[in-house]
């Protein structure tokens, strides 16, 4: 990213065409690809405001900042593939108890599943992750096509058009061993609610499946839905496994980011994946999921 111009406009006067004035700060400039508005109201001025030489503020490095451009072109949060304990509240074990906080489903008592990628965008300060690269890298060279502030009308648009059309899961225990004739429930994210990257869970399953004897299961082009949300009401973007096998029942969260890195690395057609369980007694490893080429 290189900084092309900067706009020096006088104190109160953002947006300068409607809007807000961060988001928004001129919605008629298209000569940039990204922008932000750097707003200066008396209480931002004051000492001790917005605009004081402290480490936590513009006049040094803002990671807020930086975040909030990423949205400005297209980039979404990974924060929001996070799963917390009330979205799974109707979610219960074979025998009726609660699955959450079971040996099925380990949690730290305030999330149960944390989005895979700590870059800027999931909730860590050092750079980029893989995935929010890979963001990146696809449309690098191009102008911004619907919008240069946040959030344009293709934010996320990954989402949807990069997975592989055919999706082959093998599922393992913590011996690497295939666990043939296992049955795999997939849940994904039902109805919408009220705030950002909502999620519910069902304790009926979108879909059932057999593990074959190499521990195999196929799964469609987008088995998250009919379209991936990920944005304010619903986020459907993560589904949950529930695999029981040899009477054990254990659990695995997948991101469509699984998908989208697979579809990345050239796996379009088709792409594989492993999940691993510990179906020890006493679990506390939440499964775990990885994409690479092996052997259908």
């Amino acid at each position: 990213m290189r900084l092309d111009l900067v706009v020096h406009v006088p104190t109160g006067a953002l947006p300068l065409n409607g809007g807000i004035p961060t988001n928004n700060p001129d919605v008629k400039d298209k000569t940039v690809d990204l922008m932000w508005g750097m707003v200066g109201t008396p209480d931002a001025l004051k000492p001790d405001g917005f605009w004081k030489v402290d480490k936590g503020g513009p006049m040094f490095y803002e990671y807020g900042l930086i975040h909030e451009l990423n949205h400005a072109r297209y980039v979404i949060d990974s924060y929001g593939f996070d799963v917390h304990p009330n979205a799974l509240d109707d979610l219960k074990l074979p025998d009726g108890t609660p699955m959450v906080g079971s040996d099925a489903m380990p949690w730290d008592k305030w999330i149960v599943h944390h989005n895979k990628y700590k870059g800027l965008m999931g909730g860590g300060l050092q750079g980029f992750s893989e995935y929010e690269a890979y963001q990146w890298n696809r449309i690098a060279g191009k102008r911004a096509s619907q919008g240069n502030q946040n959030s344009p009308g293709n934010i996320g648009e990954f989402l949807n058009t990069d997975l592989p059309q055919r999706n082959h899961v093998r599922i393992l225990n913590q011996n690497g061993l295939p666990l043939s004739g296992a049955k795999v429930a997939l849940h994904t994210v039902q109805g919408r609610g009220d705030g950002w990257y909502w999620k519910k869970y069902s304790n009926t399953p979108t879909a059932t499946y057999t593990a074959n004897e190499g521990g195999w299961i196929e799964l469609p082009r987008c088995p998250f839905g009919e379209k991936v949300r990920h944005d304010y009401g619903c986020a459907n973007s993560v589904m949950l496994l529930v695999i029981t096998a040899n009477g054990v029942t254990r659990t695995c969260f997948v991101e469509v980011t699984d998908f989208n890195l697979q579809y990345y690395r050239g796996y379009r057609d088709e792409a594989f994946y492993e999940v691993t369980v510990n179906t020890a007694p006493g679990n506390t490893q939440a499964g775990s999921i990885r994409g690479g080429t092996w052997n259908h």
